[in-house]
């Protein structure tokens, strides 16, 4: 009997190497068919085209992120935040948040990076390096990634398109995951220098004016989840005035990082 018992255990394993080597054969065979811009490109029509999203000329989202305690990322509670986010083409972007009475700025232009918090009552320049830099597509969401240097190469990976991206500023490679029946992108990840593993996963597609994005983003570190983003508002070409995205003070000519303490808080004008 224990022989008989050997023998069949052997034989199913033999048989679940030969489906997925029939499997991976299928879907090696389709491969051809498909380039990596071909993948972007449809992509890009899935979700409005491209020239609709090249096109816009200002994005207002309200947002809540729901952050979960993690010993992963240091400094981690469980906490929700509202975020306010403003595009205005065409290169100029900006995030308010709410913790505990207490509100902070991140924003980015053509001129500089800078954040303010009134918890603190400084602003803190970044360095010049993680400026926005000017693109055809605005910097939102996978969008940011879709504009960075794509490997020419695409893969099929856990039933998925799978297709790289070089972001040269972080040293990192990024993968994106299209789904192949619909093209929408179902999930990105990247490791910081193979310490740890990030990855997004893109829910919950929703149309409104012709533009289609997903209002439910799930983040998880190192297969822990550690963020949900859940879009509750989003209105495309919106009055946005362009003071809002300017710094409060003159941005460093040096373009390197600048602590500055404030006597008195900025005004809340957002």
């Amino acid at each position: 009997m224990f022989l008989v018992n050997q023998q069949f255990k052997w034989f199913i394993g033999l048989l679940s190497l030969l489906f997925f080597a029939i499997l991976n054969n299928l879907e090696a065979q389709e491969l051809p068919l498909t380039s990596a811009q071909e993948v972007v490109d449809r992509y890009m029509q899935a979700i409005g085209g491209r020239d609709r999203w090249e096109s816009l000329n200002s994005r207002k989202t309200r947002e809540k992120y729901d952050i979960y305690e993690s010993t992963i990322v240091s400094e981690s509670i469980d906490r929700t935040l509202d975020y306010t986010k403003y595009f205005k083409a065409p290169n100029s972007y900006l995030d308010v948040w709410f913790e505990n009475l207490f509100y902070s700025v991140y924003a980015s232009n053509s001129d500089c990076v800078w954040f303010y918090s009134d918890k603190g009552v400084y602003i803190l320049f970044l360095n010049k390096k993680y400026l926005k830099v000017p693109a055809k597509l605005p910097k939102l969401g996978i969008l940011e990634v879709i504009g960075l240097p794509m490997v020419d190469n695409v893969t099929v990976e856990d039933g998925m398109f799978r297709v790289d991206f070089e972001d040269e500023t972080w040293g990192r490679t990024i993968s994106v995951y299209f789904d192949r029946e619909s093209f929408l992108v179902r999930k990105h990840s990247y490791s910081n220098d193979g310490k740890d593993m990030h990855e997004y996963y893109y829910k919950d597609y929703r149309n409104k004016n012709g533009f289609l994005e997903p209002y439910l983003i799930e983040n998880f570190v190192n297969y822990t989840k550690f963020k949900v983003t859940t879009i509750e508002e989003v209105i495309y070409n919106v009055d946005i005035d362009p003071t809002i995205f300017q710094s409060p003070l003159p941005c460093p000519l040096d373009g390197e990082i600048n602590s500055i303490k404030l006597e008195n808080n900025l005004p809340y004008i957002y």
